[in-house]
């Protein structure tokens, strides 16, 4: 049976059912951010993790390299390497 034949047949799951697994889904997402991560936060390697990255300027939450000041340095430094020794990375 079609998944077509059980939405005209009366079987398909109920509107409560499906809001239903909605709002666990909506629970798991929220158990996970406001207590898994943040206990994870907590753990030694990944406060190292984080400081590193506040040391050096990477920003977690930017969307795109272009935003990230550390990346921004990284892709100038790679350019400049490029202009140097054009043919450090790969072969012609």
């Amino acid at each position: 049976m079609s998944k077509f034949d059980r939405i005209q047949s009366g079987s398909a799951p109920s509107v409560w059912l499906r809001g239903g697994r909605l709002l666990v889904a909506v629970k798991v997402v929220g158990v996970m951010w406001l207590v898994v991560l943040p206990r994870w936060a907590q753990e030694p390697a990944m406060r190292a993790a984080l400081r590193t990255h506040t040391d050096r300027n990477i920003n977690g939450s930017a969307t795109y390299y272009t935003e990230n000041p550390a990346a921004l340095t990284a892709v100038r430094d790679l350019q400049q390497l490029q202009k140097e020794q054009p043919h450090l990375l790969w072969r012609p």
